[in-house]
């Protein structure tokens, strides 16, 4: 059911459509409800998460939870990031492991201190999904971000990039270099800082492959951005990042895994 096209409008019109949202989220099928549902976790914010635990405490569905812990990060409530350590409990496999893998993350955006002991033992089962965001979450917890040295004219798309190449994007660790096709340049890791160049000799069957799809709202104080690592034939992942803008610059307030290879 996933319409990014569709969560873009919604994320557009932001806080002030959630009511709406709200009162149709339950007058549909399962598959337009989730929708609906996708669409407040990325408006995200305190109203969000309270339409979505009232939601999921009503049906207990497990795709529901996996939302609503996506939208946690958003708020960083001390009682949210216990429902988050809470939410790290379960099998790894099955159906169990979605809303474990999306709780470990939330609480690596936070910086959830308090969760770094179940975070471990959760990344310690090394089973799947679920214990490697536990481990990307523990790297995030301890403070492991890159810096990036940025090119001359920096354009709004391009600052968004940036600042999710500083906080980590989940598997780019993987590799020491990746070919973003759509702007002709490579990516390079020098120790801890990642440098871009223009490049039209690099071959995509050499170096990995990173792919940015980049939608600001109208406020230009928010933005979504979809990033996909391509390492090779059915070795990949994608993830949505939800950004806010603050005097500091672009912030990341949520991270969701969206499709695996």
């Amino acid at each position: 059911p996933f319409d990014l096209g569709t969560i873009y409008v919604a994320f557009d019109l932001g806080e002030q459509t959630l009511p709406f949202l709200e009162g149709i989220l339950a007058d549909h099928d399962k598959e337009r409800s989730y929708l609906i549902a996708h669409s407040i976790a990325y408006i995200g914010g305190t109203r969000a998460a309270e339409i979505l635990k009232k939601f999921y405490e009503k049906n207990a569905d497990t795709g529901i939870k996996t939302l609503l812990c996506f939208t946690l990060s958003s708020t960083g409530t001390e009682q949210d990031i216990q429902f988050l350590i809470r939410s790290l409990a379960g099998k790894h496999y099955g159906s169990e492991w979605p809303p474990i893998q999306q709780a470990a993350i939330s609480l690596g955006i936070l910086r959830a201190k308090e969760a770094k002991r179940p975070l471990e033992q959760s990344a310690a089962k090394e089973e799947g999904f679920a214990s490697e965001a536990a481990d990307s979450a523990l790297k995030w917890i301890d403070g492991d971000i890159y810096s990036v040295t940025p090119g001359p004219n920096v354009s709004t798309r391009d600052s968004v990039i940036l600042s999710l190449i500083r906080f980590g994007i989940p598997r780019m660790d993987e590799a020491a270099a990746f070919l973003e096709k759509e702007s002709n340049r490579v990516w390079r890791r020098e120790g801890n800082t990642w440098v871009y160049e223009t490049s039209a000799d690099v071959s995509p069957d050499n170096i990995p492959s990173i792919e940015f799809q980049v939608h600001i709202a109208p406020d230009l104080k928010r933005a979504i951005c979809s990033v996909g690592l391509t390492f090779g034939r059915l070795n990949g992942s994608g993830y949505d990042f939800v950004l806010h803008k603050n005097a500091g610059g672009w912030k990341v307030i949520g991270v969701m895994p969206t499709w695996v290879s």
